[in-house]
């Protein structure tokens, strides 16, 4: 072979080497990124700021519609309606349902469970016990509290309650959106 005939065979040679890896690399998945450095800080000052990434801001949630203003049945308009409440009468709800204390029986409730977890029987009977007088104390006075609520209704208000609104004695009185009874279709189907 003569120099120029060797030159153009092997420059013909790499020509379709050159063909045949672009091809494969055409059909190639691409390559796996490169690990970083050990570095980071070094990895964020070798490249040029235009390339260094941004920090992403979180994704603003969707805002909810706010929720209606929850009252106590008292307060509630359809109730006033049906019951003829007055304003000095639902004052009065309103200061008795302000004086209940909290319910006090959570921190014996944890301590009893945590007894357990200890194994420390002797100390669960004790937070058992503790927890029981709690529970019956926050009973008796969330049902006192009940009864004076109800004991500012005239007996005609208590008899159009129990007759037009009778789930109000049975619920608990928390504050709520509305507490005007469900149609009576939708009582029909439950």
């Amino acid at each position: 072979m003569s120099r120029p005939t060797s030159i153009g065979a092997w420059a013909a040679a790499l020509v379709a080497c050159a063909l045949g890896a672009g091809a494969a690399l055409a059909q190639a998945p691409a390559p796996a990124a490169k690990p970083a450095a050990a570095n980071p800080a070094a990895n964020r000052a070798a490249r040029p700021a235009a390339a260094r990434p941004t920090a992403a801001k979180p994704a603003a949630l969707p805002q909810k519609p706010p929720l209606p203003e929850g009252r106590l049945w008292w307060n509630d308009s359809e109730v006033i309606a049906t019951l003829a409440l007055r304003d000095e009468q639902r004052a009065k709800m309103d200061a008795i349902y302000a004086r209940e204390p909290a319910p006090g029986a959570g921190k014996s409730r944890v301590a009893f469970h945590e007894a357990l977890r200890a194994g420390d029987l002797e100390r669960a009977r004790r937070e058992l016990g503790l927890w029981a007088d709690g529970e019956s104390a926050d009973i008796r006075r969330a049902g006192e509290t009940r009864l004076e609520i109800l004991a500012v209704l005239d007996a005609g208000q208590r008899k159009l309650l129990i007759e037009k609104l009778p789930a109000i004695t049975s619920l608990p009185w928390a504050k709520r959106a509305s507490w005007a009874p469900a149609p009576a279709a939708k009582r029909a189907a439950r």
